[in-house]
């Protein structure tokens, strides 16, 4: 009998202790009967996925505890609400598998009668902490449950109004809209009907058991386990059950639900922090309030609309937002239908939020927020640097100072804060519900975290440097300070960034300051200007964030720093601490529009005409219609190993991906890595605050397996584009391993086109750099002996040369040289240097492209426009793919081109000089009447070449030339 066939027969009175001990009328029998029957137990109700065996989360069937988290992924509730206080009985089941293997050899089948409970885990959860785990799981952007259909928090499920509770659960399920009128239904979706037939009968079971407080007499089977040993019910005792039922909806969606696109853990290990979800889990777990405001957690309140109406607007922001942020051009192309609707939210939606807050004013004790422009103004203007620059504009212009001292004030009020302390805290409010929208977890390690935090105790200003991969790099520094109790910063951004839109406006309400980087583009009165505010702002506010980089980086590699002066300016202060950030995304969020400049693909809609040359729309590039295309049936019959599976028109499935009205705003993890602080030394002026920053945020940076990944994928293409499932988890095995050993981390828990793949990818460039050169030389001769050690050296050092300026990295290459030949010489594998050296045959083929457009140096050109180098480049690399040449369509990168080129710069290959120096006037008119600019610098060839490593050059410019490309081509034998 169970306590469901009993229940009837027991006193009415509500609340009776009952000790249950079922008997076994017929024995114990046959040992496999034995365990059938003790498995058919009341138990099986409450035996839940593995803990840790053989995957943690692993069930099968839609039964136990897995179809209670399976009622919980359709948005069913099975508890009822009235029941959260509630002990939970949850057993794993290599829990039970373990308990019934070291207990069967201790039973006395002859004198027992008894079936055997197997007690649950000794750990503490009522069902209010284990709903809150279950909902924080499928409440996750990654689990693409309608926000209409989410489950309610547990707050609100469980109130002390169980008929309201329950009348709130029936509006929310059964009035809910249909899934199949929102989205294509997959065929591997459950019939309803049947979802609805299991909710209905779990519930009734469990409002049966949970009449009465059942107690399990377990003291037999306690005596057998005692007679094991406890050694294997360690790990069990400290399990965390929080992390437990995470782990278990994850295996439930997986093994059960059939799982979905983009579908990994959302469970952390013990050494990282989640800065968006691991709030919840404290609050749940432990009962404490976490330095996380509540403000910012709590939903937005009006007092003129209803709480639906306001979650409605809410959500319509964020629309707007995300779609700013994936299709920047589309989003500026429609400004005239969303801006009135964002400028009527948004001010409403302020409005609301500085009446609420008011009487919230202890939150200011965080913030320092300098809300009095007038005292900037004095600071600014009464500054040592202002003033002298004040005294120059006005002696060389005949201005009088005080009308140069107006424009200073001018320039003043064009770069400065302009936000409010309730704006900038609606800011932080905004940003969370944005980042639960857009990604699953913000993983940063717990050890960087207290690291920084003490490094921030001596009341020493902090300017944190970001890598710049997105738009969305500093405000997502600024939310972490908000989260982690950190300086909050002030954002010094590029003047570019003011004109995006609803996250301009986001980061305005922050605090954004927009300066001019370029150098050129200002004027002496304005950098000192900006210098002096700055300066200000730092001593004010104790914290900033910039960037070292000029732009993002179209191809994924890290951008040199940019001579934009703004360390400079930080440097004059005291007491200031770097704190380098590299901030690695899952999937950037406009990494089609990146891609798409980085092709220089120019949509046009008509012919344009220029100086009576045609010019008409490419699928790639505007392209002559005078020159010769290539095959068309041959580019066809290589383009699905150039650009993978048939991509015909690569571009062409982009445009028609964005236009599609399903737009994905899902995009993932954000890895978030500290390096070491960086202080200023006392001789600070020689100091290259710069390299320090950018070394420090290399070796902070943590991979994602979509990286090591995609690096492998990119390698099929040496073999046809085929790799099977067992050889790729070797690779990944390999390198794993291969990263760990160098101490970085990973988050170690199929794309849209190769480019794509590409930019993940390269985040590896950098980490293999020199074992891929090795891997390069070794397989251009096909064997290392000392016939040919002299060969190899020097095509090692010609290529690790070649590639210091293109990494900006600097290495010691015959100390390197040495430690490799060490590392490989007697133990290597050719399959892995063959993996090893596709990381950089697509550079290597990119040098090669570049030189066949310079070439045009060799002839009658003595010049060149540097704008227009990559686009010669991309015509050659289209020319090349099509005819076999090369498989690799990174030679169209505008930003692959850009690089070899300063790498030819540093070999002294090529220089620069003024169009206006060089060309004539006739010249010059005829270069603007082809729309290219004549203020910019031309390449020409380099009279004077010294002996480089590497490669005999020699003072003729075309015999250097030769011999660069003859080493590049020599490199790539092998492939």
């Amino acid at each position: 009998m169970s306590p469901i066939h009993i229940y009837q027969d027991l006193p009415s009175e509500e609340g009776p202790l009952i000790k249950e001990q079922v008997y076994d009328l017929a024995g114990l029998g046959d040992p496999n009967e034995f365990l059938q029957s003790l498995l058919g137990a009341d138990e099986k109700g409450y035996i839940g996925p593995s803990a840790m065996e053989p995957t943690p989360g692993w069930t099968s069937g839609v039964s136990g505890m897995s179809a209670w988290l399976a009622l919980y992924g359709q948005s069913i509730p099975v508890i009822q609400p009235d029941q959260g206080q509630r002990p939970l009985r949850i057993t794993p089941i290599d829990y039970v598998s373990q308990s019934i293997i070291h207990a069967i050899p201790q039973l006395n089948h002859k004198g027992s009668s008894l079936i055997y409970h197997i007690p649950s885990l000794p750990l503490p959860l009522t069902w209010y902490q284990a709903y809150t785990a279950i909902q924080d799981y499928w409440s996750r952007p990654v689990n693409s449950i309608l926000h209409d259909q989410k489950l309610p928090t547990a707050a609100s499920y469980f109130s002390t109004n169980k008929a309201l509770s329950k009348a709130k659960f029936l509006m929310r399920y059964y009035f809910r809209p249909n899934k199949t009128n929102v989205t294509k239904k997959s065929p591997l979706d459950i019939d309803q009907s049947k979802w609805l037939e299991l909710a209905s009968n779990t519930r009734n079971n469990l409002a049966k058991q949970y009449l009465h407080p059942w107690e399990y007499d377990t003291s037999r089977f306690d005596a057998l386990l005692s007679k094991t040993g406890i050694e294997w019910i360690e790990p069990y005792d400290r399990l965390d059950l929080y992390s437990y039922l995470m782990q278990s909806c994850f295996g439930v969606k997986i093994y059960t639900l059939h799982a979905g696109p983009q579908t990994r853990t959302s469970v952390l290990d013990s050494t990282c922090d989640c800065a968006l979800y691991s709030v919840i889990k404290s609050k749940a777990m432990e009962n404490n309030q976490p330095s996380y405001p509540s403000l910012i957690n709590e939903p937005f309140q009006s007092i003129v609309y209803t709480e639906e109406e306001m979650r409605q607007r809410v959500q319509h922001m964020m629309d707007i937002t995300m779609t700013s942020l994936h299709h920047p051009k589309q989003s500026l192309e429609d400004e005239k239908v969303w801006k009135p609707v964002w400028i009527e939210y948004i001010n409403d939606t302020l409005e609301d939020w500085c009446t609420i807050i008011e009487s919230q004013s202890h939150n200011e004790k965080r913030w320092k927020l300098d809300e009095n422009a007038e005292l900037a103004k004095v600071t600014v203007l009464n500054d040592a640097k202002v003033i002298e620059a004040i005294h120059q504009v006005s002696e060389r212009s005949g201005m009088p100072a005080e009308k140069v001292m107006d424009e200073a004030v001018k320039s003043l009020n064009r770069i400065q804060e302009r936000t409010q302390l309730s704006y900038a805290w609606f800011a932080a409010s905004y940003l969370e519900k944005l980042f639960k929208t857009m990604f699953s977890c913000i993983r940063i390690n717990k050890v960087d975290l207290v690291k920084i935090q003490h490094c921030v105790q001596n009341k020493q200003k902090v300017v944190y440097v970001p890598v710049n991969r997105t738009v969305l790099d500093p405000i997502l520094v600024w939310f972490l300070a908000i989260r982690y109790d950190l300086p909050i910063p002030a954002l010094v951004l590029d003047e570019a960034l003011a004109i995006l839109g609803p996250i301009s406006d986001i980061l305005r309400l922050a605090g954004a300051v927009f300066i001019k980087r370029d150098p050129s583009a200002r004027s002496v009165l304005t950098t000192g200007v900006t210098s002096a505010y700055l300066r200000h702002l730092l001593r004010e506010r104790g914290a900033l964030t910039m960037v070292l980089e000029k732009v993002r980086s179209r191809s994924g590699l890290l951008q040199r720093p940019y001579n934009d002066g703004l360390l400079e300016m930080i440097q004059q202060e005291k007491d200031v601490v770097f704190v380098p950030v590299n901030l690695t995304y899952e999937e950037i969020p406009d990494l089609d529009h990146l891609v798409k400049q980085d092709l220089q693909h120019l949509k046009s809609t008509k012919s344009t005409t220029i100086s009576g040359l045609n010019r008409t729309k490419s699928q790639r590039m505007s392209t002559p219609t005078k020159l010769s295309r290539p095959s068309d049936s041959r580019a066809q019959r290589v383009r699905s190993r150039s650009l993978g599976h048939g991509q015909l028109h690569l571009l062409k499935q982009d445009e028609e991906h964005e236009s599609s009205s399903n737009k994905k705003n899902h995009i993932g993890k954000v890895l978030v890595g500290f390096g070491e602080p960086v202080y200023l030394k006392s001789d600070s002026e020689n100091q290259d605050i710069a390299s320090e920053i950018q070394r420090e945020q290399k070796k902070a940076v943590v991979l994602s397996p979509v990286s090591l990944i995609a690096a492998i994928l990119l390698f099929s293409r040496v073999q046809g584009n085929m790799i099977d499932l067992e050889t790729m988890k070797e690779y990944l095995k390999y390198l794993y391993n291969f990263v760990k050993v160098q101490g970085i981390s990973v988050d170690w828990q199929e794309s849209e086109s190769v480019l794509n793949l590409a930019y993940y990818a390269n985040q590896l460039q950098e980490i293999f750099i020199l074992d891929s050169i090795f891997a390069v030389v070794y397989l251009s001769l096909n064997t290392l002996n000392d016939d040919n050690s002299s060969v190899f050296l020097e095509r090692f050092e010609f290529l690790a040369t070649l590639f210091q300026p293109y990494i900006s990295m600097s290495w010691d290459i015959k100390k390197e040289y040495d430690r490799l030949l060490d590392k490989y010489k007697e133990n290597y594998d050719m399959q892995q240097f063959s993996l090893l050296a596709s990381f950089i045959y697509p550079t290597i083929d990119s040098f090669w492209v570049t030189l066949c457009a310079l070439s045009a140096l060799v002839d009658d050109v003595k010049a060149l426009p540097y704008s227009l180098i990559p686009i010669l480049t991309q015509w050659i690399g289209m020319h090349l793919i099509s005819g076999r040449r090369t498989i690799y369509s990174e030679v169209l990168s505008a930003e692959y081109s850009q690089n070899a080129i300063k790498s030819f710069f540093q070999f002294d290959l090529l220089s620069t000089e003024p169009a206006k120096m060089i060309l004539s006037p006739d010249a010059q008119m005829l270069m603007q009447a082809l729309g290219l600019p004549t203020n910019e610098d031309l390449v020409v060839k380099q009279e004077k070449v010294s002996k480089k490593m590497g490669a005999t050059v020699i003072d003729p410019k075309e015999e250097a030339m030769i011999q660069l490309g003859y080493t590049l081509i020599q490199s790539m034998v092998s492939k």
